[in-house]
């Protein structure tokens, strides 16, 4: 949980009282009469006045569920229609607003009512208002479609050992160490949890502090967390490295490298949030540094192609459904977009920045601007390391412009100057070449480069396919038919 201090939820007045009892009766009438929005609108409007009542919460995750007919996912669209609201709620647990996690955390479940991240952000507010039920439930909640996941389970594991429900952080205990059998916290939580069940039953605690005092004490479970030296290799050198770069900012915080180093580790834990206000800290210490400004441009970035790979997923289980076709290629072209007015904004501050030309290009490409990617890519083809990518992406704008001789030139000479290594890349250009051979009517070195490419991976875009019609429609020539 975020290291803040937190007041206790004040009573709510009568006032709200009685608009949250209205709005209550007013949602269970929608919900009897099928109208969900209307009863989930009403709801919210009773979880924010009155927080700390689980019935109005329990009746809200009902009233969400029912809505989408409890299908253990929700709309199909939530990732993307959720954003805002995401980000809202990253925002609200680093200030520790945790009323406000709660108010963001159900904007998402009325979209997703099984959605992880905001139940566990939930669990985490509720408890930090000192609702423990709440935190138990909600997390319960969460289990409903993720039974074994870890994170889950060690989360509600911890809050019924604290609620003094022992047998069932046990049974929580088991299925973490079955999940992730290196866990050390798991494999010895189960064991100490038992002999503390067993002496919380059989009311032996007075009798073994009389006979040593400060016994029980010693053979508690309730440990602290475990120490350093028995966090992972890759734990241990994550603290160190955070320890080391909040070191060097303390010496020098005007220095924005050292920000933008700090909110790199964060963002590769996956703290997000975290990194959003080094980076904001920054830009108040260094006066608004030009690499900070960008940085934080860029982070505000991130949900979106969290967004983008999720819905991908989805369209590979799903690959004709026509509303993810339709997202992913908005999502792209959102991203794209915000990325392009970075690089340009990069370009415009260093424009000997090589790299920032050739991605400022690739991105102008993708945008349909031609003309200006084709300048970007010619001067990125200048730097040895970036040659073999810029001629290739300049194909492409050639291809674009319908100027195959210079497409042609391109695409080959980016496959000479190729490493060996990129396969991926070698695939994707034999294939360009091949079409465009084909498309010019020279069949011939269009089949040679297609059998390059069906040697590699002859499933590769139908490639084997597309080599048998050239090879019969040769044969039919050379027959004469």
């Amino acid at each position: 949980m975020a290291d803040h201090e937190v007041s206790p939820l004040s009573p709510p007045s009568n006032e709200d009282l009685r608009i949250a009892a209205r709005q209550f009766e007013y949602a269970n009438r929608a919900a009897v009469g099928g109208d969900f929005d209307l009863a989930i609108q009403c709801l919210r409007t009773c979880c924010k006045l009155v927080p700390g009542n689980l019935s109005y919460r329990q009746a809200l995750r009902k009233a969400q569920k029912n809505k989408y007919q409890n299908n253990l996912r929700g709309s199909l669209l939530a990732p993307l229609t959720t954003l805002f609201a995401r980000a809202r709620l990253w925002r609200a647990r680093h200030r520790g607003d945790y009323r406000a996690v709660l108010e963001h955390g159900e904007a998402i479940l009325s979209r997703g009512p099984w959605d992880k991240g905001a139940q566990l952000s939930m669990a985490e507010a509720v408890a930090a208002l000192d609702l423990p039920l709440m935190a138990i439930w909600v997390l319960q909640q969460a289990r409903e479609k993720n039974g074994n996941d870890v994170q889950i389970n060690r989360a509600l594991a911890r809050l019924l050992e604290e609620q003094g429900h022992f047998l069932q952080a046990i049974q929580l205990w088991e299925l973490v160490r079955k999940a992730a059998p290196q866990d050390a916290e798991a494999q010895n939580k189960a064991r100490e949890l038992s002999a503390t069940e067993t002496i919380a039953r059989a009311k032996y605690e007075d009798v073994v502090t009389k006979e040593a005092p400060g016994a029980v004490a010693a053979k508690s479970p309730a440990a602290p967390a475990p120490p350093p030296e028995k966090m992972t290799p890759v734990k241990k050198r994550a603290v160190r490295e955070e320890k080391a770069l909040r070191e060097r900012l303390g010496a020098t915080p005007s220095n924005p490298e050292h920000y933008l180093q700090l909110a790199a580790l964060n963002c590769r834990n996956g703290h997000l949030g975290e990194a959003r206000a080094i980076l904001e800290q920054g830009l108040s210490a260094t006066g608004q540094a030009f690499e900070l400004t960008l940085a934080l441009a860029d982070l505000e970035i991130e949900p979106l192609r969290q967004s983008l790979a999720w819905a991908e997923e989805q369209l590979r289980a799903e690959p004709h459904e026509e509303k993810l076709e339709n997202a992913c290629g908005k999502l792209r072209a959102e991203i794209n977009a915000r990325e392009l007015a970075c690089y340009r904004q990069r370009v415009k501050h260093d424009s000997a920045d090589n790299n920032h030309r050739f991605e400022l290009g690739v991105r102008l490409l993708r945008a349909g601007q031609i003309e200006e990617a084709i300048c970007e890519l010619q001067a990125a083809r200048s730097e040895a390391r970036l040659q073999w990518k810029a001629l290739m992406h300049l194909g492409h704008c050639f291809k674009a412009r319908r100027n195959w001789p210079l497409a042609r030139r391109n695409f080959e000479e980016a496959l000479k100057g190729m490493p060996e290594g990129e396969k991926a890349a070698r695939k994707e250009l034999l294939f360009s070449l091949a079409i465009g051979h084909a498309d010019a009517g020279e069949l011939p070195r269009a089949i040679e480069l297609a059998l390059d490419l069906a040697n590699l991976d002859y499933a590769y875009r139908n490639i084997g396919r597309l080599l048998e019609e050239w090879q019969g429609s040769v044969a039919l020539k050379a027959t004469g038919k």
